[in-house]
């Protein structure tokens, strides 16, 4: 893995982010912008990347492979639940708040920054590997998950497991369990699209932060502690338990990218939805998202 390629794929990242960032503050973009062109991402151009990767010219992976993968990302999910769990408590978060602050800790931008950099340091096969991935992280977040954010079993509601980027994944699946190859003219449509995904996507963090003042995002302590948690001790702790049975190669340097990547955006609409703390997650974002260009390389680079 070539830290160098990582760094400046960071540094890019950083500058789409920067420019949403500058957008929002000049009043070109905002929330209004933001709620539509989140849709979009999330249900035409996401959909787009998911095929594109897993319909395109890529390695044929054996269903061994890739359930040794999903169970190492489970197991991620675990060891970043617990931190999470362990972290609240030590803060004294609120009860009623202590599931923002966990799914802050266990569930990461894992295809909207993991991917890119996947991409970019570690060719196709990593960029495959990710939107596996994005299966199990998915069916937890929209399942239990959004079942703990509204509180208790009956929070849970099938349609929000039921979205396009969700059924584009088993899709994806499918494409690539049975080594299908998209036509060339769908093809050449979904790489086009997909090809918008990270800028737009980047440009809606970028907004999404810019509207939130920097003085009120850096008062909070609890959002450092969170970030902490989030970019440090979840990538040290999980690789202290991976390292003995995954050797060095493209699985490794995958799991261990996406335990890097900070807090998932899409968590604040959630909390507004459920009438959690927002503050709270739109401030954890904003650190984490900013602090993530340095610790990214840092991490990769003593872990991998």
């Amino acid at each position: 893995m070539d830290l160098m390629i990582i760094v400046n794929k960071m540094g890019t990242l950083m500058l789409m982010m920067l420019a949403g960032i500058a957008c929002a503050k000049l009043g070109v973009t905002g929330p209004e912008f933001n709620k539509y062109a989140n849709k979009a991402v999330m249900n035409l151009f996401l959909v787009a990347t998911m095929l594109n990767t897993a319909g395109g010219d890529v390695p044929d992976l054996s269903a061994r492979q890739m359930l040794v993968f999903v169970f190492w990302m489970m197991v991620s999910l675990a060891v970043f639940f617990v931190l999470g769990c362990l972290a609240s408590k030590l803060m004294k978060i609120p009860k009623e708040d202590t599931s923002v602050a966990v799914m802050l800790t266990v569930f990461s931008n894992n295809i909207y920054l993991g991917l890119p950099i996947a991409q970019s340091a570690m060719g196709t096969e990593a960029a495959l590997y990710v939107v596996l991935s994005a299966i199990p992280v998915n069916l937890i977040f929209y399942t239990a998950g959004m079942a703990w954010l509204r509180g208790g079993k009956s929070g849970f509601r099938l349609r929000d497991l039921l979205t396009p980027p969700t059924l584009s994944l088993f899709a994806a699946l499918i494409l690539i369990a049975f080594h299908i190859r998209l036509p060339a003219m769908v093809s050449d449509v979904v790489s086009t699209l997909s090809a918008a995904t990270i800028p737009l996507a980047m440009i809606i963090i970028g907004t999404s932060l810019g509207q939130i003042p920097l003085k009120t995002a850096l008062g909070d302590w609890r959002a450092f502690v969170l970030t902490f948690v989030r970019l440090i001790l979840c990538p040290l702790a999980f690789w202290l338990i991976m390292d003995p049975f995954v050797p060095r190669g493209v699985v490794r340097g995958v799991l261990i990218i996406l335990s890097t990547c900070p807090s998932a955006v899409m968590i604040t609409n959630l909390c507004i939805d459920a009438g959690r703390d927002d503050a709270l997650c739109s401030k954890t974002i904003f650190i984490s998202s900013l602090l993530s260009a340095v610790t990214i390389p840092v991490m990769l680079h003593l872990l991998y």
